[in-house]
């Protein structure tokens, strides 16, 4: 009886994840067919980074000294003598192409995967409110345009996309009394941290569980630890070559490289007509109760909402580890929602969520959010 219920959700999710493959395989190819020409600048410090790897070594993380491939020109922040990013995503790019080759094509697949492995996590995550959830929240990530867009290039964000998804995911083990969860989650907590600095904000989903004492205060003082002891090393390597523990002076000087003239609710603004599902997620977190599950998942998306809406420099993928905690909350408010009116909600959405996803995939290679910006995918917003 049990295999009779569990292989129908077993065959959907396998659907939804080859709904998400074939969509991330049409981004990267798409990217990919507009040759060099249209290879994106920050895709370019990434792949060559790892190239000057495989030349000197893993830990020759600068461009000192190495050429930027595919580009006309090099800034200055690339002769640093130590990339101002922390590098897990090309180390493991520099990985890969030690066992698969480095074309650019083949450079593009980790992030497929990763993209892949989302999906599953956001599914897991939401099953845990309910199946019909964790299903509808796998799909919305499935199709969702910025989710597909991250998945085909070579970028650090859908990495941070996943850890941070998974420690969402280690935490709710871990009040489940999973014993090897408290380890995993100061692991992935870690990892986070070493692809960019801000996967730190994530940590904020364990304060619900603490607060709604589940999670016991020592034991959110034991992932911070585990975290601490996996990150300091890259706050070390920071220190013998700066002087300091983060490089301030590279980061203070990249300041006015980001600022652009747009209001600090442009992400609450323009994030339906990236995500539009995201619009149940404010209804949604409207209407919670106290639950710790989905308390925690609005403090996250919150947190990286206002995060990044505190600063002129707005880029798209920066707001997205906020697209987890999103969908799952969109889930949640269709899943509760009675008799018919339920498909035709989820219909709209993923009629429209898709239609944004073709306009991402046939549209051209971008990153910044101001609404002149938006117009190269949304023409009907030219001014």
């Amino acid at each position: 009886m049990k295999q009779a219920n569990t292989s129908p959700l077993k065959n959907r999710i396998r659907l939804i994840i080859f709904i998400g493959l074939i969509l991330r395989v049409a981004m990267a190819l798409r990217f990919n067919a507009m040759n060099e020409s249209y290879f994106g600048y920050d895709e370019s410090v990434y792949y060559s980074l790892a190239q000057n790897m495989a030349s000197n070594g893993p830990f020759a993380y600068t461009l000192s000294g190495a050429p930027l491939i595919l580009q006309s020109y090099k800034v200055w922040y690339l002769s640093e003598p130590l990339f101002h990013h922390p590098p897990l995503y090309t180390w493991l790019l520099y990985l890969w192409q030690q066992l698969f080759g480095s074309s650019i094509l083949v450079s593009r697949i980790p992030n497929i995967l990763i993209g892949l492995a989302t999906i599953y996590i956001v599914y897991l995550i939401g099953s845990r409110l309910s199946e019909e959830t964790g299903l509808i929240a796998a799909f919305l990530i499935a199709i969702s345009a910025l989710n597909i867009q991250q998945s085909g290039l070579i970028l650090t964000d859908n990495l941070l996309a996943m850890l941070t998804a998974a420690f969402i995911l280690f935490t709710i083990q871990l009040s489940e009394g999973k014993s090897s969860a408290l380890i995993l989650c100061g692991l992935t907590l870690g990892l986070a941290v070493w692809t960019k600095y801000f996967g730190l904000l994530v940590f904020v989903f364990i304060l619900s569980y603490t607060f709604f004492k589940k999670i016991s205060i020592r034991q959110a003082q034991a992932v911070l630890a585990v975290a601490a002891v996996i990150s300091v090393p890259w706050f070390i390597w920071n220190l013998r070559v700066y002087g300091l523990p983060i490089p301030i002076e590279t980061w203070k000087a990249l300041a006015p490289w980001y600022n652009v003239n747009v209001p600090f609710y442009a992400y609450l603004l323009f994030l339906p007509l990236i995500a539009p599902f995201t619009l149940l997620t404010y209804i949604n977190i409207g209407r919670l109760r106290r639950d710790p599950l989905k308390t925690g998942l609005a403090l996250v998306f919150i947190t990286y909402l206002a995060f990044f809406s505190i600063p002129q420099g707005k880029e798209i993928r920066f707001i997205l580890p906020a697209l987890t905690p999103a969908a799952i909350l969109a889930a949640d408010y269709i899943g509760n929602v009675q008799g018919q009116l339920k498909k035709h909600i989820l219909l709209i959405y993923a009629v429209v969520t898709l239609f944004v996803s073709l306009v991402f995939i046939r549209g051209s290679y971008f990153y910044y959010l101001p609404l002149w910006y938006f117009h190269k995918v949304y023409p009907f917003l030219a001014p």
